[in-house]
């Protein structure tokens, strides 16, 4: 049965290296990752004209039509992004939420699933879509790439090889985000098994992953004085059920934890449903 699959929910806590680098003597050639690029990155602080924003990224994803030996299966995929300006997760223990959103981005798109062999999977994909920020239309989105899958399962344990090649890109309609574009190739590993504890009719699942980035053109992160890492490392795991707890038709997702070694803006990286 289709069911809407929640996909990486991610918040970066940022440590005191990044609040207490020194700044630099001249800035870098490269400008800062526009904050657009949080449905393909993640959640994360941008920049907007100069102005920080911290974005979240709440990516969505639906089966249309599974894989078959005739036919591809076919996924809808609708990551997107809402972003607040001067707002940190710290401020939810002395305040509230925030009363309005500075900035959304939707970028839905079709994801094909080619299965090779049992294990190992193709999954071309393309979206396009728009972002706002303080109700103004900004510009275009656009992404497109591939990624390959491949599983296999020994003495209960599920292993799960990852690479991916991604090109997203920026069409702007506003001076506060630049035509910008990226590159970024991505390799994963994880491995997933069941600790023997239930609860109820679901047992704890606990897994643990790494993965590692390359960005031939990293993005400058918007804190003056700092940079960015073009290969950048995280290592994390993650706590689930088998079968996972729905409620109604949506999934639960797992939870996690990891250390993002990206240059000065090293962190913890909160992970919800899956590290990749």
């Amino acid at each position: 049965m289709n069911k809407w699959a929640f996909g990486v929910f991610s918040v970066w806590l940022y440590g005191s290296t990044a609040a207490t680098a020194a700044p630099a003597a001249a800035q870098p050639a490269s400008q800062p990752a526009s904050y657009v690029f949080a449905t393909e990155l993640g959640s994360g602080v941008y920049d907007v004209s100069g102005r920080t924003l911290l974005v979240y990224r709440l990516p969505f994803s639906y089966s249309l039509r599974g894989a078959s030996e005739d036919a591809p299966g076919l996924n809808l995929t609708l990551p997107a992004a809402v972003g607040f300006f001067n707002f940190s997760p710290i401020d939810l223990v002395h305040s509230q939420l925030p009363a309005h959103l500075d900035a959304v981005s939707l970028v839905p798109g079709l994801q094909l699933d080619y299965p090779l062999d049992e294990h190992w999977h193709l999954e071309p994909y393309v979206r396009a879509g728009g972002s706002f920020a303080s109700a103004d239309f900004n510009g275009w989105l656009y992404g497109l790439g591939t990624t390959s899958t491949y599983k296999w399962w020994n003495h209960g344990i599920e292993a799960r090889v990852l690479n991916d090649v991604l090109f997203a890109g920026v069409i702007s309609k506003s001076s506060a985000v630049p035509n910008d574009n990226l590159l970024r190739l991505r390799n994963g590993f994880e491995l997933r098994r069941g600790t023997g504890v239930t609860l109820g009719q679901h047992e704890i699942e606990l897994s643990v992953y790494t993965f590692a980035d390359y960005f031939p053109d990293a993005p400058r992160p918007p804190v003056e004085g700092t940079r960015a890492s073009h290969l950048q490392f995280e290592p994390g795991f993650m706590i689930g059920a088998l079968p996972p707890w729905q409620i109604r038709t949506f999934q639960l997702p797992r939870l996690g934890i990891g250390y993002r070694f990206a240059g000065d803006l090293s962190g913890w990286h909160l992970v919800i449903s899956t590290p990749f």
